[in-house]
């Protein structure tokens, strides 16, 4: 274990990557080196006169009054959010205009389900089930159901409303006629009621045993000894997957037998699945102690990953606080994960891997995940204590996508070799690296390579480079380890003798580039969110005292940060204020020239703080971890002999 200290650093780093061994690295099967004869986009001198920066205009996540918003559901267009109170307020929020339209009052509630197509809504409340015609918002059938109701499953065409009561069975609601029409017994006590996508089987979750059941016969096909008490079906019917106290099921709905069973700690939840249904995902809530009596605490909870196809629990992934709550975005690249105080975005990585955090949201306490929009673009999040919904603008890339050029949620590295390749270092996201690959040729003939972040606004990370002949390239990521063909950004930038990336500086959502010019001026270059440039203005004067300028992004404060190392070696951050401007610099470290490079690669070890490499006169990397507070602490050696590298970023 590494323990947080106070030291007088002595080192640094200027790029974006993850540590790999140079030596351990295999070359690329493929490569795409940039293209010399590329057509270029006409492109505009960066004005010479200071002009202002606008204010910020990027969107924090909106709240939207509700009492007690304990129970969602998304209609399947995602044009409407259907959420519900323990008291029986049920509410329509239309989605585009983010307002709740209208509500209606109803009985105490346990469970809120809704038709396919958001016709119709259906709560249980008590011993009873309420039907709402959604449209209007008015109740249309309060049906009795002559017991506690412990889960609801509409059927695909929304004719039919299968109830399940702790211990009377399951019932058949017909819905059009508001009545109950039939009765399967099932025996025990129901815990959850779940069906496969056709609606044709139901699978009655009872603790120590599952019931299945043929919706067309009503008849209660097969009850095997399979314990779960939760559980998810696959997005394609072909695997359901039960959770207990210690662990967790695989069942094939085809002949509804166990496939594996997998020991986990205390109650995983019940498992979000990727939308090929490959991988599935769940919270492994940790091992429990006990402080004090009738007080229990949970140790260590953690995200992990369950493989369908090998039928393998992948490495878990600690998480920092209370277990959460889980959704995967529609595309499958991003889980959202949510508790006490946080929603963090997680990169959805290959099977066996652990899950890097990309970023950290702050909203209210106790707040729960519950809906992403079909197009992925927002995210839904209750919260009790704070009477809200809180809606998230998903659309955009996490923050982290400015260094992550494989789309894999982990901060990668681009380094340049004496014979001009550019290599990919892929970051792990624990501060180690994946295999490398080369991903260009003929980098020599560029006098400066910085990371620029997502600079054309298409969510991957992209590159900037200038030629011998003061030309400013940008050279798109693909978001698979390629390259978009180049355009031209800029001419004339021979006249600066440092340019930087620090991210979003300005605080418009959109990322910037920051340079010195020869008299010590330092610029700001607003970039436009589609590969251009809004008017520049003067950042400050005086800089020509600073032998290294580097973009960690938002290492100390909400807006884009810059390190600077002075000629005595001593690094200072300047702290954006998040609207153009600065806050007061800090020094957090001495002793900096004994470093040949220092790179701001972003967060490595995903712990949610961006973190600096350097490089020493050994050909060391090293990497120091950044805090909470924007400081660096221990430091750790993360590679060899990358004197061989004559650009790291």
């Amino acid at each position: 274990m590494f323990l947080a200290r106070k030291i007088s650093l002595k080192a640094g780093l200027s790029g974006a990557f993850a540590a790999v061994l140079v030596m351990a690295a295999m070359p690329p099967a493929q490569a795409a080196p940039p293209s010399s004869d590329a057509v270029a986009v006409p492109a505009t001198v960066p004005s010479t006169s200071p002009a202002t920066v606008q204010a910020a205009t990027a969107t924090a996540p909106r709240k939207i009054d509700i009492a007690h918003p304990k129970f969602v559901e998304l209609k399947k267009d995602g044009t409407k959010l259907f959420v519900a109170s323990p008291e029986g307020l049920l509410s329509v929020i239309d989605t585009a205009q983010g307002v709740v339209a209208k509500s209606v009052q109803a009985g105490p509630t346990t469970a809120l389900a809704l038709s396919t197509n958001g016709s119709t809504a259906f709560l249980a409340t008590g011993t009873s089930v309420t039907i709402i015609d959604a449209s209007a918002m008015t109740v249309k059938y309060v049906v009795p159901v002559g017991d506690e109701v412990a889960g609801l499953v509409v059927s695909p065409g929304g004719t039919a409303l299968y109830v399940g009561l702790k211990t009377a069975g399951v019932k058949v609601v017909d819905v059009a006629q508001g009545k109950v029409t039939a009765q399967i017994p099932v025996g025990g006590s129901i815990t959850k009621l779940l069906a496969t996508p056709d609606g044709a089987k139901l699978y009655v979750l009872k603790g120590a045993s599952v019931a299945v059941i043929d919706t067309k016969s009503r008849t209660v096909l097969a009850t095997d000894p399979m314990t779960g008490t939760d559980g998810t079906v696959s997005p394609d019917g072909t695997r359901l997957v039960t959770t207990h106290g210690w662990g967790l099921s695989v069942i094939n709905t085809a002949t509804d037998k166990v496939l594996a069973t997998f020991q986990t700690f205390l109650e995983p939840s019940a498992p979000v699945f990727t939308p090929d249904s490959k991988r599935a995902f769940f919270e492994d809530h940790g091992q429990p102690y006990y402080p004090s009596p009738g007080r229990r605490v949970i140790n260590n909870p953690m995200v992990s990953q369950l493989n369908l196809e090998t039928l393998a629990v992948g490495q878990a992934t600690p998480d920092r606080q209370e277990p959460g709550t889980l959704v995967m975005n529609p595309d499958g690249t991003r889980l959202y994960r949510s508790n006490a105080t946080v929603i963090q975005v997680w990169g959805a990585r290959s099977e066996d891997s652990s899950i890097p955090l990309v970023e950290d949201l702050q909203l209210g306490a106790y707040t729960s995940v519950r809906a992403i929009t079909p197009d992925g673009s927002k995210l839904y999040a209750t919260s009790v204590d704070g009477n809200a919904i809180w809606v998230l603008d998903t659309s955009g890339p996490p923050k982290n996508v400015w260094k992550d050029y494989n789309s894999d949620g982990a901060t990668d590295v681009l380094a340049r070799d004496t014979a001009g390749t550019l290599w990919l270092y892929p970051g792990d996201g624990k501060r180690g690296w994946l295999p490398r690959s080369a991903v260009g040729s003929g980098w020599n003939g560029m006098s400066l390579i910085l990371s620029a972040g997502d600079f054309n606004g298409d969510t991957h990370a992209d590159v900037l480079a200038r030629d011998a002949a003061g030309d400013l390239w940008l050279y798109p990521g693909n978001g698979r380890s390629g390259w978009l063909p180049r355009t031209k950004v800029g001419v004339g930038w021979n006249a600066m003798t440092a340019v930087v990336a620090p991210g979003d500086f300005n605080g418009d959502g959109k990322a910037d580039v920051m340079a010195r010019d020869a008299a010590g001026d330092f610029w700001l270059y607003p970039g436009n969110g589609s590969g251009g440039w809004l008017p520049r203005a003067n950042a400050g004067t005086g800089w020509n005292q600073m032998t290294t300028i580097l973009g960690p992004g938002e290492f100390g404060s909400p807006g884009g940060d810059i390190m600077a190392k002075d000629a005595a070696g001593t690094l200072w951050l300047y702290e954006g204020n998040g609207n153009g401007g600065w806050l007061p610099r800090r020094q957090i470290g001495i002793g900096w020239n004994v470093m040949t490079a220092i790179v701001t690669p972003g967060d490595i070890n995903s712990d949610g703080v961006p973190d600096v490499l350097a490089r020493n006169s050994a050909g060391s990397l090293i990497l120091y971890r950044g805090t909470a507070t924007g400081g660096l602490q221990t430091d750790l050696h993360v590679g060899s002999g990358w004197n061989v590298m004559t650009a790291i970023l």
